[in-house]
């Protein structure tokens, strides 16, 4: 949400019909769809400090597991527009990265694609609820199947 540009003493009152609404959550903030199992949690890291971002969605699930699977840049430039950001800029970016990981081998298995992603991505604060396996690397996901793919027909 974006305020008027001049800031006014006007209360905005914020409410959903499907989701509980709360205060920022250090953990356990990752809500469907992200938390379905067979999914790729998303959140958001600084690209610039390699912090995850405040905002970030944070796990664990509410059944154990690990929650977010990869964390991703949370800003991205749009020329002539406001930057697109947020964990929807992040979860858009990592689905980039799934497509690419698909197009180097159409006949993986969509687990096989979620172990890639998060296999090969650059640690941030080792394995953890916070920051998943890391920070996503496209060019490290798509070489390890193209390296795997190489193996195979050797």
């Amino acid at each position: 949400m974006r305020g008027p540009e001049r800031g006014a003493d006007t209360r905005i009152r914020v409410a959903s019909s499907t989701h509980s609404l709360s205060d920022l959550r250090a953990s356990g903030s990752v809500a469907e769809p992200a938390a379905a199992p067979g999914t790729i949690a998303v959140g958001s890291i600084d690209a610039t400090s390699g912090e995850v971002e405040r905002y970030s969605s944070r796990g664990p699930t509410a059944d154990g597991r690990l929650g977010v699977h990869v964390v991703a840049p949370g800003t991205h430039p749009v020329p002539g527009h406001p930057p697109f950001e947020g964990t929807s800029a992040s979860a858009a970016y990592v689905g980039g990265v799934a497509a690419l990981v698909v197009d180097a081998d159409p006949d993986l298995e969509p687990d096989e694609v979620r172990w890639t992603i998060a296999s090969t991505a650059d640690p941030v604060d080792g394995v953890n609820a916070n920051s998943g396996h890391g920070a996503v690397d496209p060019v490290a996901a798509v070489s390890a199947v193209n390296a795997d793919a190489e193996t195979e027909s050797s």
